[in-house]
């Protein structure tokens, strides 16, 4: 009787453990195969996606400047990307996913841009953003 009682609560430990578990489920976004590289380019690939997703009124534009990043254009991204230590090339291609840019872009918890403004970038664009730093980040 007494191995009885044990043994009931310990299925009623149990359930109460697994019952108590909370994940985040995400569905994952399709993505495309993620770009050769090299094949990336700052200005034609790049920038684009930071002036649709961060260049915007309010967020990264010259007038609000937020974090000391204007992405609304390919000079001051690029400038104010490496002046803000948003991109470490000192270890890549190994670094790459370790930078402060990519972390901000891939994060779950707060995402940028934030879903305020229009949410998480798509695996596709934070595919180029890794593949581009991979590739040392040349402002080319």
């Amino acid at each position: 009787m007494r191995f009885k009682i044990k043994f009931h609560h310990l299925l009623l430990m149990g359930a109460l453990m697994f019952g108590s578990c909370q994940k985040e489920y995400v569905t994952p976004k399709p993505s495309t195969p993620p770009p050769p590289p090299g094949s990336i380019k700052f200005s034609a690939d790049i920038v684009p996606i930071f002036i649709t997703n961060c260049g915007k009124s309010g967020c990264h534009d010259a007038t609000t400047d937020k974090a000391g990043l204007n992405l609304s254009t390919a000079a001051t991204a690029y400038e104010d990307l490496f002046d803000n230590s948003e991109i470490d090339t000192t270890n890549l291609p190994s670094s790459a996913a370790t930078s402060n840019l990519y972390i901000r872009m891939t994060s779950t918890n707060t995402p940028m841009p934030p879903l305020s403004a229009g949410g998480k970038l798509s695996s596709t664009e934070t595919d180029k953003v890794l593949a581009w730093i991979k590739a040392g980040a040349k402002n080319n």
